[in-house]
């Protein structure tokens, strides 16, 4: 994740699934390196940052927001932009 952009993003996850200290559940590791892990994994497929950044961002609406509204969809979209959001929008519309 060399951009700016994803760089922000990253920073912006981090502090999102620290902001209500979400571990992972078997590994105890902080929930971050998860959605880390995934937009790895999106970046061996595409080099589309916004999709990438959907990745970084994919569990904040889920299950941040709820317990803190400093991730709500209104700072994801002011912040990243409102397809960045969508894409999240469309993966929790999916999950639910």
């Amino acid at each position: 994740m060399s951009s700016n952009f994803l760089k922000k993003v990253t920073i912006f996850a981090r502090r999102a699934h620290d902001s209500i200290n979400q571990r992972r559940k078997y590994s105890d590791e902080p929930y971050y390196v998860h959605v880390e892990r995934v937009a790895k994994l999106i970046s061996t497929v595409t080099d589309n940052e916004e999709v990438i950044a959907a990745g970084l961002l994919h569990d904040v609406l889920e299950d941040v927001a709820p317990h803190n509204p400093n991730y709500c969809a209104e700072v994801i979209r002011d912040n990243f932009g409102d397809r960045v959001l969508k894409l999240g929008e469309k993966r929790c519309q999916v999950s639910t």
